[in-house]
């Protein structure tokens, strides 16, 4: 038997890409997806906690205004995690839309995207966000 490929519905191949549950990955808040919009959520936060900037970046081509801001189960956002993770052209296309992005929304640990960009000196994220507050 071979080996089993996970894929989304944009085709990215997931495989071994998705160490999160899908129910513990979308404490949402009390927003409610439908289903293209779940799977575009889950592939893109997968994709962004797996440092895949190339996966995320086509992903944000099909960018609904509404999921960019919104939090997973640790209250992070799509932004909040590219700049954790050093994701520099994801945080900037995501700042593209300085009202839907969730630039002053904090996750659990109280933490903003902006805090994120600072410790891990994304200055273009920064000088972006300062921008946009």
């Amino acid at each position: 038997m071979g080996n089993i490929v996970f894929s989304d519905i944009y085709g990215y191949n997931l495989t071994g890409f998705l160490p999160y549950d899908e129910k513990f990955l979308l404490k949402l808040h009390g927003y409610e997806l439908n289903g293209k919009e779940k799977q575009y959520y889950i592939s893109l936060v997968t994709a962004c906690y797996n440092k895949s900037e190339n996966v995320a970046m086509d992903l944000l081509r099909f960018s609904n205004k509404d999921t960019l801001k919104l939090q997973d189960h640790n209250g992070n956002t799509i932004l909040m995690i590219a700049c954790r993770n050093r994701m520099e052209r994801v945080a900037m296309k995501i700042l593209e839309d300085p009202v839907n992005c969730g630039l002053n929304l904090r996750n659990e640990e109280g933490y903003t995207a902006q805090m994120y960009a600072h410790v891990n000196e994304l200055n273009n994220v920064l000088s972006k966000c300062t921008n946009v507050a």
